[in-house]
């Protein structure tokens, strides 16, 4: 859009014919190259660790932590790990917020239009703008549970214990909540503002309640409104070779920390051959 206004702004400085035409060239070009990006399907999602352990795992098996606060482009089959004392934030576009609570691992299972993403444990809570109008769809899929989003303020917890997948909606919003692996809609469970449901392989009957186990998360979803305005604010999207220069960088961070910590270990063992 930016790049539309400033070829417009740029055009009314041309008189001639000949650059009349050029100018008119350079604006269809523009304006495809807009439709392209807005059509390709690729999302622009990113991590910022908040605080504590955060890692990521990516689909290689390649681990890194992230250190510092910057913001780090993730990619399909990306693991977010989370620690006892860690906290994680990731954007989604300028459209959403999903904080990743710690002892959590969250996985980008498909980072396109139709996002999937998979909690093997612990717990999110997040903020989206209406998906629908922005012709895209979110599903967050658990052990026990597959949960249909359209734009909300939602919370997911998964434990182990019991496998037990608790979902609920804040003061926003609607979920559709499916049992098991599939989405039968005769079996969706609908859940509004305010309420949440917990399932598990041996629930015959699930029901609805007020807002309970995720309330311990509100002050989550209160920081999740205010730094989303902060995001959209200030948000750029990244382009392939942005995406790109930043995981390098990642990885870069990684690999001279793990040639410094290699270095240190062969000075330890060469002290206490020595004797010093």
């Amino acid at each position: 859009m930016r790049l539309f206004f400033l070829l417009l702004f740029t055009g009314l400085s041309l008189f001639s014919q000949n650059n009349i035409q050029q100018y008119k060239k350079m604006l269809d070009e523009a304006l495809k190259m807009q439709e392209q990006q807005q059509g390709s399907g690729e999302m622009d999602i990113r991590i910022e660790r908040v605080k504590g352990d955060v890692k990521i795992i990516t689909s290689s098996e390649e681990e890194v932590s992230l250190t510092d606060n910057y913001q780090y482009p993730l990619e399909a089959g990306d693991v977010i790990k989370t620690g006892y004392d860690g906290y994680a934030q990731i954007f989604v576009n300028n459209i959403g917020i999903i904080g990743i609570d710690r002892n959590t691992e969250f996985e980008i299972s498909e980072p396109s239009n139709d996002m999937i993403f998979t909690l093997d444990i612990g717990a999110i809570v997040s903020k989206f703008e209406n998906l629908i109008k922005n012709k895209m769809s979110l599903k967050i899929k658990t052990p026990s549970a597959v949960i249909g989003i359209r734009g909300t303020e939602f919370g997911v917890e998964y434990s182990k214990f019991g496998e037990e997948t608790t979902a609920g909606v804040f003061d926003e919003g609607e979920i559709s909540v499916y049992p098991g692996e599939t989405e039968d809609e005769n079996q969706a469970i609908k859940i509004g503002k305010n309420m949440e449901v917990s399932l598990n392989p041996s629930s015959k009957r699930a029901k609805v309640i007020k807002m309970a186990k995720l309330m311990k998360y509100r002050r989550n979803i209160i920081e999740a409104r205010k730094n989303i305005i902060k995001h959209k604010k200030y948000w750029k999207r990244f382009d392939r070779l942005q995406r790109q220069k930043y995981r390098e960088m990642l990885f870069k961070k990684r690999n001279n920390t793990l040639q410094k910590n290699g270095k240190k270990q062969r000075n330890i063992k060469n002290k206490k051959r020595s004797g010093k």
